[in-house]
Formats: structure tokens, sequence, C-alpha cells
């Protein structure tokens, strides 16, 4: 079952590949820095995309994402890779 093509999961993965892509021409030029700031807007787009996954009206907050998350896979280990894509956030 895939996404909608308007869900805000699919918009988003648009966006990221879009970022993804022009990424390339900045690896060919510019220094560190201008890399480093190229690359924060697609972490920021992959963050929003993790968090789309469980639509805001099951969980809006990263500790109920998480915890839905949980609930969805008992008896399952779940690393803390996984809840960092379901909760949208850093350490």
């Amino acid at each position: 079952m895939g996404e909608r093509p308007d869900s805000p999961s699919a918009f988003l993965m648009r966006e990221l590949l879009e970022l993804l892509q022009n990424f390339e021409s900045e690896l060919n030029a510019g220094e560190l820095r201008s890399k480093v700031q190229a690359l924060v807007p697609v972490h920021q787009t992959l963050l929003s995309l993790g968090k789309s996954l469980i639509p805001a009206e099951i969980a809006s907050i990263a500790r109920n994402r998480i915890l839905h998350y949980f609930l969805s896979y008992p008896f399952v280990m779940i690393s803390r890779e996984e809840l960092a894509i379901v909760a949208g956030i850093e350490e």
C-alpha cells in the first residue's frame, strides 16, 4: 500500500529528492561549510518525513509517536535509530 501522491509523506519525499539532487552540484563546488549548510535542509526534511509516517491525528507529539510505534510492534527490539525517525527529534 503506497502513499497517496498528495499525502504529506509523498510531498516530503519529493522535496527530499529535490534537495539531494541539488546537493549533488554542491559536492563539486564550494567549501566544506557550504556543503554542510546545504545538508541542513536535507536533514530537516528527513526528520519531517519520519514524523509524517504517523498521522498527527494519531500522535502529534514525539512522545505519542514513540508510544504508538511501541504499541504497534510489541515484543520487537526497536533500535534508537528507528525511534529517532519516528519521533522526528534528535538527542
